[in-house]
């Protein structure tokens, strides 16, 4: 808020093209690897995300993205995640109404749960399960 207030900006000339997108996703080892080793040999990049606001949602698409790994990347974070306001929350605290859904959806991954809204649904999900 600060900086907004005295409009300061940041100068990002030298910087690679930013990309962003969700804090949701799943890595391999090589890609573990690459990224560490970026960080290592480019500190500065590291340290430019310091006091940026959402960096999670950027600094690793960036690199990531700006990389050779950049054809191996599939934009589906496997989690099924409802965007709309339900249950008290956006994302949607889901409920025992998505089930389903989140059956059809070939995800790996759910968010959100929370008690007592989802209450009904992590039950049915245990017991299926089983």
């Amino acid at each position: 808020n600060l900086q907004k207030k005295i409009n300061f900006k940041r100068n990002i000339a030298d910087f690679p093209k930013l990309y962003g997108g969700s804090t949701w996703w799943s890595l391999s080892a090589a890609c573990c690897q690459y990224v560490l080793g970026f960080i290592d040999k480019n500190p500065s990049f590291f340290n430019r995300f310091k006091y940026t606001f959402c960096a999670e949602e950027i600094f690793f698409q960036t690199i990531i993205l700006n990389s050779p790994l950049k054809e191996n990347v599939v934009n589906d974070n496997l989690r099924y995640i409802l965007w709309e306001n339900r249950n008290g929350n956006v994302p949607a605290n889901l409920d025992e109404t998505d089930i389903k859904t989140i059956e059809k959806s070939e995800k790996l991954f759910a968010r959100r749960f929370e008690y007592p809204a989802s209450e009904k649904l992590v039950a049915e999900i245990k017991k299926r399960l089983i």
